[in-house]
């Protein structure tokens, strides 16, 4: 299930992407069975491109930050919120803006590099935060960044941070509504 889960995923690559699982040699064993028993894999074409950084992973805080924009309504009024996830901690920072202008994203940047004391190292980000303007940011505070790509196949794990804090607030939003001394 897991090979054909992970668009049959090859012995290689998943002996990669579970490498800090540590697991026994006996598995990566069973997998490339699986793997050379596969019908569709020796007789189809290569599976579709995967992303490059799925599986990056970050050992320190601020090594690696996943960031993204969130758009919510509430009263008819729409909200920008920036959301950024540290990649070693899972640690969500949400920033509100007006607008989606770079600069007050850049300002949202700052603030979360002020309040952490801390610049990230690698930063992945969609197509959105790849303007002049914030390369020049990247550039200045020695970040690299990782762009996802137009039309990346699969979320990666800002968009995940979007879902998930526009579920939690929803709530509580909804509990606001309800109980007028919140």
């Amino acid at each position: 299930k897991l090979h054909v889960k992970h668009y049959h995923m090859s012995t290689r690559q998943f002996r990669s992407r579970t490498s800090e699982l540590h697991l026994p040699e006996e598995v990566y064993q069973k997998y490339d069975d699986i793997v050379k028993s596969c019908k569709v894999c020796s007789e189809c074409c290569a599976p579709p491109s995967r992303s490059r950084f799925s599986g990056i992973r970050a050992q320190t805080f601020g090594e690696v930050i996943f960031a993204d924009h969130a758009e919510v309504e509430w009263m008819n009024t729409k909200y920008v919120i920036l959301i950024i996830l540290d990649g070693a901690t899972n640690l969500m920072y949400a920033y509100p803006q007006n607008s989606l202008k770079a600069e007050e994203t850049l300002e949202g940047f700052r603030s979360w590099m002020d309040q952490f004391q801390c610049k990230p190292k690698s930063i992945v980000i969609d197509m959105a935060f790849t303007s002049a303007t914030f390369v020049q940011f990247y550039a200045y505070h020695d970040i690299r960044y990782i762009p996802t790509g137009p039309r990346t196949p699969w979320p990666n794990r800002a968009e995940s941070a979007v879902r998930l804090f526009k579920r939690q607030l929803n709530l509580l939003l909804k509990d606001v509504t309800e109980d007028s001394t919140l």
